[in-house]
């Protein structure tokens, strides 16, 4: 009896766990970088001079909020906007953040943890089912997640009355890749092969 069959099958396995390791820090990077963004261009006038303010805003899965204004045609002797009140905006608003992206982590470092048993060979067929059951928590999550991005990583009270349409983030983007991936690794891994 020929054991290419199990040659292939630890092989799609060895497969499923650089998948699945893809997949993990893709989960995790993807936590830390922007979640929900939103830039808001109005017109203002300084001293009888029309002028556009664009005001943005991004929060990272961690709940760190960024803000960037930008001021275009404005007249020379428009006062220049000191970056520590930015900064100061930026630090209240973290008040009213939440770290959903501690999910993804979680996930992520789980899926991380198949991943290696994939690798080494080591209850490969338990850390593929890990995979498998972890990947798709994780897109269940981001489903929701990416539903409302704002509510994703905002209190209530903030997202209510936060103005700008938010839309989905890179960070968001991609833990939605890692969690499609961690579904692809753990089907690849789990299926067994066909004996000849």
């Amino acid at each position: 009896m020929s054991d290419r069959p199990a040659v292939r099958y630890s092989r799609r396995r060895m497969f499923g766990g650089l998948v699945a390791l893809a997949a993990a820090a893709l989960l995790i990077v993807g936590s830390f970088l922007t979640w929900a963004s939103a830039s808001q261009p109005s017109a203002e006038e300084f001293e009888e001079v029309p002028m556009t303010v664009t005001t943005s805003a991004t929060i990272s899965g961690m709940g760190s909020v960024s803000l960037d204004l930008e001021v275009a045609d404005a007249p020379p002797s428009f006062p220049q906007l000191d970056g520590a009140y930015l900064d100061q905006e930026a630090s209240e608003g973290e008040e009213h953040t939440r770290m959903s992206g501690i999910w993804t982590v979680v996930f992520g470092a789980l899926i991380a943890v198949g991943a290696v048993g994939l690798l080494v060979q080591r209850l490969a067929g338990a850390s593929a089912f890990l995979v498998s059951l972890v990947a798709l928590a994780a897109l269940l999550a981001v489903i929701v997640f990416f539903t409302d991005p704002l509510a994703a990583v905002t209190s209530g009270s903030i997202g209510d009355s936060a103005s700008g349409d938010f839309a989905a983030g890179v960070g968001l983007w991609l833990v939605l890749i890692g969690a499609v991936l961690g579904l692809v690794a753990g089907a690849v891994s789990v299926r067994r092969p066909r004996v000849a």
